[in-house]
């Protein structure tokens, strides 16, 4: 995701413990290391489009607004 857009990390973190997952978890479903995860969710890098969407399969989040909420705020 390009153009600088940020991420609601706040967010993100809720809804990753939410759904049962733990960072290292989820860093292993989208095939990258907790580090990178960690920086893209501070907001230090950014999400691929393909992480974005994994990301939002893995926490069950279909709505497209409620994909955008998080990740184009």
């Amino acid at each position: 995701m390009q153009g600088g857009e940020e991420i609601n990390s706040k967010k993100l973190k809720e809804l990753i413990k939410n759904a049962g997952y733990t960072q290292v978890r989820l860093a292993e479903e989208l095939d990258i290391s907790p580090n990178s995860l960690s920086s893209k969710i501070t907001g230090k890098s950014e999400f691929t489009l393909r992480e974005a969407k994994k990301v939002c399969e893995c926490l069950d989040i279909a709505d497209l607004s409620k994909r955008a909420e998080l990740f184009l705020t």
